[in-house]
């Protein structure tokens, strides 16, 4: 019995991956297995198998028997509940702490407590406009996390000329995309996360485009846009807990 789209939906929002929800669930309907076994029933790359077992047990979702080969079975989900909820709240007290270390400062020395310029960006257009106003006005460093179905929308390789000789850092969800992205700029710091759903710009830390995606399949694709520091450090921080953990690009690994 697959699982339905409301608990991969919860299982994504707990911060499992498309391919680690893909091994539980092979685990759920088919375990204990060896890892070249999950492969198989999961579809998940067998070059990828052991960094997502690995990640599964760290998070408490599943465990192994510590034989050889080694037999992986799931956790039972309400003891994988209460670890998820515990890293949780950890991610959360570091990034509350960060946010008042970094962030509060910049707020209190502002004498005008103004509005921040923030704007509301829809339809594919004005979404691809805002894109390319950030890219070109950026003049030391940009950050692109680009999701596969966004990369597909908007056209990604008919921006890349348009970027300037400056530091660039682009996560993407799709191969195809990253070794398109290398092969254009070589000097770019590439790196791959499955299972990327939002994405965004951030140019300058000055900067930034986040995407939202969809409200129904008529309505029309939405963005936030705002030009204010402590957004800019607050989306930066995120991005860069993204950064952390997924992989770098490699021509010869995985067959990329």
């Amino acid at each position: 019995m697959d699982l339905g789209e409301k608990a991969i939906k919860s299982l994504v929002y707990l911060g499992l991956s498309e391919y680690e929800i893909k091994v539980y669930s092979a685990l759920l309907q088919g375990g204990p297995l060896t890892a070249s076994e999950l492969s198989k029933s999961s579809g998940v790359p067998y070059s990828k198998i052991y960094d997502i077992l690995n990640s599964l047990e760290e998070k408490g979702w599943i465990d192994d028997d510590k034989e050889r080969p080694s037999k992986y079975f799931p956790c039972d989900p309400e003891a994988a509940l209460n670890t998820s909820k515990a890293r949780i709240d950890k991610t959360f007290e570091i990034s509350k702490q960060s946010v008042l270390d970094e962030i509060k400062p910049i707020y209190d020395k502002v004498e005008t407590r103004e509005r921040p310029e923030i704007w509301v960006v829809r339809g594919e257009k004005a979404v691809l406009e805002k894109t390319l106003e950030i890219i070109q006005n950026a003049s030391s460093e940009l950050k692109l996390a680009i999701p596969a179905l966004v990369a597909g929308q908007y056209g990604v390789e008919e921006l890349l000329p348009l970027i300037k000789p400056i530091k660039c850092y682009f996560l993407v969800s799709d191969n195809g995309l990253a070794g398109l992205i290398k092969s254009s700029m070589p000097s770019a710091e590439v790196k791959i996360r499955d299972g990327m759903f939002g994405g965004g710009v951030i140019g300058d830390l000055k900067r930034v485009l986040l995407l939202l995606g969809r409200g129904d399949s008529g309505s029309p694709y939405l963005a936030i846009s705002a030009e204010h520091p402590g957004l800019a450090i607050f989306a930066d921080s995120y991005f860069k807990y993204l950064w952390e953990s997924s992989s770098y690009y490699s021509t010869t690994a995985s067959g990329r």
